[in-house]
């Protein structure tokens, strides 16, 4: 059983403790049982780590789904990967586990966690999400202070207006608050600064990382950031440093120097 809105699931104490985890944390676990056991068995990670199986050879092992056995070829086609299938190495493990703690810190700002859904921080989309093109979604900032002053004056709350009118679908409108919400940001900052290490400080891990220091509020820093890879597209070709995403994190770079200048 898994939770995506529940921590806990990514805690492998807990997982041990009461059964229930993410498909990657309980596939490292049953690695490890493996082991113990004398059993060689391969962890292969999927989809950033929303997902994990465990490989020998021509049959997978799927934890997650009370260790169903599916040939290499179902695997590949289900979840559309290359064969052979690779094992994944302890640095692609590790990225996927910083990642999941990350998607699940954002998703607890969207509380949107399906994985399906999840609103995106990495390339263009996650530009474009910060730019404000995503039509139906919008974020704002408030202190406790803000939030008083409005209920004296007898004004609405804007994020229970949004979980009203969404009914269970995506919110489009998330109140990120000076406690909570803050919180969550600043631990998805600093995933995606251990996310820079971990992937070699490849240009997508560095977008991610503006964009949520640009969330954060932490606009110098993001402008800093922004700017290197400014710098490193003008002098280079890369795929992901395209026309586009480059004209948008110009303008993103430019937005975070004006409200920067603002908020001072």
């Amino acid at each position: 059983m898994n939770s995506w809105a529940d921590l806990q699931a990514f805690s492998f104490a807990q997982v041990v403790e009461g059964g229930a985890g993410s498909p990657l944390t309980i596939a490292i676990l049953y690695q490890a049982i493996a082991i113990e056991c004398g059993l060689a068995l391969d962890l292969i990670v999927l989809e950033e780590g929303n997902y994990a199986v465990l490989s020998m050879g021509m049959w997978v092992i799927d934890p997650y789904s009370k260790c169903l056995l599916m040939s290499a070829e179902e695997v590949a086609e289900l979840f559309d990967v290359d064969l052979p299938l690779r094992p994944s190495s302890l640095r692609e493990v590790s990225i996927a586990l910083v990642k999941q703690r990350l998607f699940f810190e954002w998703s607890s700002i969207t509380g949107v966690y399906e994985p399906a859904f999840r609103l995106p921080l990495d390339g263009e989309e996650g530009l474009d999400l910060a730019l404000g093109c995503f039509e139906d979604v919008s974020f704002s900032y408030s202190s406790a202070d803000e939030r008083g002053e409005r209920d004296e004056r007898g004004e609405r709350d804007e994020g229970a207006e949004a979980d009203e009118a969404a009914e269970g679908s995506i919110s489009p409108f998330f109140l990120v608050q000076d406690e909570r919400g803050q919180e969550c940001l600043a631990h998805c900052v600093r995933a995606a600064e251990k996310l820079r290490v971990l992937e070699r400080n490849d240009p997508p891990s560095r977008i991610r990382h503006a964009v949520l220091l640009y969330h954060n509020r932490r606009y110098a820093d993001a402008t800093d950031v922004l700017n290197d890879l400014l710098t490193e597209a003008s002098e280079t070709t890369d795929d992901v440093l395209n026309e586009r995403t480059t004209a948008n994190m110009a303008i993103l770079a430019a937005k975070c120097r004006l409200l920067g200048s603002v908020c001072r």
